[in-house]
């Protein structure tokens, strides 16, 4: 895979700034084997972009020869297969809400139902820095498999329930606070979804979710805030069976 990085020319974003992004190839090797605009049935693609004017999770000093683009690039890399576990396997989540009265703290965890490691299918193309909000961009390229084809068209021709959530976690945790984030909206997808049926509290509610759209995120305020949507299959709601 080879590095294909365009940088936006803007005013006061001089050529010295070309020679960083040649580090990118910390991302792994890039390839531009499908244009913006072009479409295909076995590659899954989509938009990732991290700050690169500050990158307050990484708190040390710049190595020789670093720059702030190589470690937005880290960042980009590390939270690539997060986001394509929830894309193609999904996520197996549990929630339990808190419950005062019984004495319950709220609790959600969220885990891949496969774990993605980047291989030979990942590339990354369009890379390029965007003056406007002072990030890097890339687009995300995955060769999928069949099964992995199968998999994401079974959800979307099946009955499964959309449903909808948004969360935020604050910009100081990098890529974990993109990564929680999603986590926070995908709690909060359930939680409004189990709210629509069930009258009292359940003890707890576990399934899984695959992510239906490109992840969305975005900054406000200090902290990344995402808003998503996701397929729904509800594995056990438990109710208490006594007060």
């Amino acid at each position: 895979m080879k590095l294909q990085s365009n940088l936006t020319k803007k005013k006061g974003l001089c050529f010295f700034f070309l020679r960083p992004l040649y580090l990118l190839l910390f991302l792994g090797s890039f390839s531009a084997l499908y244009s913006q605009n072009e479409a295909s049935y076995d590659v899954l693609r989509f938009p990732l972009w991290f700050p690169v004017d500050n990158v307050p999770s990484l708190q040390k000093p710049l190595e020789k020869g670093d720059s702030i683009y190589t470690q937005a690039a880290e960042e980009l890399k590390n939270l690539t297969p997060f986001m394509l576990e929830g894309l193609i396997y999904g996520w197996k989540f549990s929630y339990t809400p808190s419950d005062k009265l019984r004495g319950v703290n709220e609790f959600f965890s969220v885990e891949a139902v496969v774990p993605i490691r980047p291989d030979e299918r990942l590339s990354f193309s369009d890379v390029r820095y965007i003056s406007e909000g002072a990030k890097l961009e890339c687009w995300v390229e995955y060769r999928l498999s069949p099964d992995m084809i199968h998999r994401r068209e079974r959800y979307k021709t099946s009955t499964y329930r959309s449903i909808h959530g948004q969360g935020e976690a604050p910009m100081i945790d990098g890529n974990e606070g993109i990564k929680e984030a999603c986590r926070q909206a995908l709690k909060d997808a359930v939680r409004l979804y189990a709210r629509t049926f069930i009258k009292n509290k359940p003890k707890e509610i576990s399934g899984t979710v695959l992510l239906t759209d490109l992840p969305r995120y975005y900054i406000k305020s200090g902290k990344y805030r995402t808003d998503l949507d996701f397929f729904l299959i509800l594995g056990k709601i438990e109710e208490y069976t006594q007060f």
